[in-house]
């Protein structure tokens, strides 16, 4: 899987890969992006902004809520996802503000019934023709997953966490040549979790803060293509911890091509070093390497592949962090005018370090949506899980079936 997932990677970054940073005039447009004046949301104008509020409303069912391999439990649950965005329309710079809200009601199963949030915003200021500063920053709450291998044992619950997070950014475009600099903060917060048959987990000991610093630096040897060299600097300090600590410190090189094919394809791909060194925990030194690929089939058709890996960090005892190697392709296709048809398969590689443990994750899904006029929109879908695990007990198999409706102005 590993093997398989690397030479995926390399094999699509050969055929080419895009460049934003160079791309110019005639740029394809994918399917997702296309302009459609007869559905598209006019939104509300407020100054110089515009205010495009939306309204998700959803009715999922759920073979096995809890992501067990035996004693599995099903239930229906409801979705209500109001959101908005609100945007500058200005000549130069650019600011944004995006807020979200999701609520899930089970029909059955009120341990799981729970509510996301997000609000965020992000700027760029337009320096001069060839400069330019853009920041942004974010609140989340969210709630892990239940197959996640980080909810403590016997959870009543999902755990429900917070993200607070800031960065910036500069870029500088000199002629052929580009330079970027940039870094972001994360603070990580855990609530208490509550655990079958009373009591509860504290999850102290998973607040910290992330840190991470990158520079970059490219050069466009050929209209359209460009070779970049780019470096990362990554710290992780927890606030407190049980038994040893999971301090972390580490860097990423690499080397890499971005390219441009009009009309056809467009991405990157980048291959070099990461290593994450630990006070308490074994160090991780692997091959680094990503790459991403959208191919414009034909103007109804779109593909896109993207391959990625990861040190995320984890509670699994004896375990430093989990290497995740995953790859990922998706379809969006216009069938018709107003009918949009997207499927996409992913896979994910899992392995411990430190441990024996090794999780393979297999997802794909297929979504039908169809837009009704510039105002409402349906869809449906369906959504499939498969986890493997070397660990006892840790594998699940599940069926999602999904419909809603989209409201927006």
């Amino acid at each position: 899987m590993r093997f398989a997932i690397a030479v995926s990677c390399l094999i699509a970054a050969a055929i080419a890969a895009p460049a934003a940073a160079f791309a110019g005039a005639g740029q394809p447009v994918g399917v997702m992006q296309r302009p459609r004046p007869d559905y598209d949301a006019k939104g509300i104008r407020i100054g110089s902004f515009r205010l495009r509020p939306a309204l998700d409303v959803g009715a999922s069912s759920d073979d096995n809520v809890y992501r067990t391999a035996t004693a599995k439990k099903s239930d229906v649950f409801i979705t209500l996802n109001p959101g908005f965005s609100l945007t500058s329309d200005w000549s130069r710079h650019m600011l944004q503000i995006t807020g979200n809200l999701k609520r899930y009601q089970y029909l059955s199963l009120d341990s799981e019934d729970r509510m996301d949030w997000f609000v965020g915003g992000n700027g760029r200021l337009d320096i001069t023709r060839s400069a330019a500063l853009e920041l942004n920053g974010s609140y989340n709450t969210l709630h892990e997953p239940r197959y996640s291998p980080d909810q403590p044992g016997g959870a009543a619950e999902p755990t429900q966490y917070h993200a607070l997070r800031g960065g910036g950014l500069m870029r500088y475009r000199p002629g052929r040549f580009a330079f970027e600099i940039g870094g972001t903060y994360t603070r990580y917060t855990y609530d208490p979790t509550r655990l079958v048959g009373g009591g509860v987990y504290s999850n102290t000991d998973r607040n910290r803060d992330q840190v991470s610093a990158t520079a970059k630096a490219a050069y466009e040897f050929s209209p359209g293509y460009a070779m970049f060299l780019r470096g990362t600097y990554d710290e992780r300090r927890y606030d407190t911890a049980v038994g040893q600590t999971r301090n972390s410190k580490g860097y990423r090189a690499e080397a890499g091509a971005e390219m441009f094919l009009t009309h056809l394809l467009q991405g990157e791909i980048f291959v070099g070093f990461a290593d994450q060194r630990f006070k308490a925990y074994p160090h991780v030194k692997a091959l680094d390497y990503g790459a991403t690929l959208t191919w414009y089939a034909t103007p109804l058709m779109t593909f896109h592949l993207t391959a990625a890996r990861s040190f995320n960090d984890t509670t699994v005892t004896g375990a430093s962090v989990s290497d995740d190697q995953s790859l990922g392709l998706s379809l969006d296709y216009e069938l018709l005018r107003n009918l949009i048809i997207q499927a996409h398969g992913d896979a994910t590689d899992s392995r411990y370090v430190g441990t024996p443990r090794v999780d393979k994750l297999f997802e794909a899904g297929l979504t039908a949506k169809y837009l009704l006029n510039r105002y409402i929109a349906a869809d449906a879908g369906y959504a499939w899980q498969r986890r493997s695990s070397t660990a006892g007990g840790q594998g699940f198999t599940d069926n999602l079936f999904q419909a809603g409706l989209h409201f927006q102005l």
